[in-house]
């Protein structure tokens, strides 16, 4: 694992894989530890519908996919993998088979595909 530090008088970045609350820097002086952190939003408490409850956060939303999932191939006899997709991932409408035509042409295509 890699550590960075960040000398305050030259303002370089110092990266090593020693833990510690400073490190040596090439000027000379010593490098305080950076710390960053990685913030995810989280989804707003809402009615899912395609899970039929109340859901407030994706952890919560994944794992009840993914219950529906069980409870539905169990029911009709076929697997189902009900997945999350995020705004990002709904960005781009070809990534999950909508055409540029739109939703209803989406579905002929691939109802005729079938056939």
């Amino acid at each position: 694992m890699e550590y960075q530090y960040r000398c305050p008088s030259c303002g370089r970045t110092v990266v090593t894989n020693a833990r510690a609350d400073t490190a040596q820097c090439p000027c000379g002086n010593h490098a305080t530890r950076d710390f960053s952190f990685a913030l995810t939003r989280s989804i707003p408490e809402h009615f899912n519908q395609s899970v039929g409850a109340y859901v407030s956060n994706e952890r919560q939303l994944r794992d009840a996919l993914k219950v529906a999932s069980e409870e539905a191939s169990y029911r009709v006899g076929m697997d189902h993998n009900y997945e999350y997709l995020s705004p990002a991932d709904m960005a781009d409408a070809q990534s999950h088979g909508v055409t540029e035509e739109g939703l209803e042409d989406s579905r002929r295509a691939s109802y005729d595909a079938i056939r």
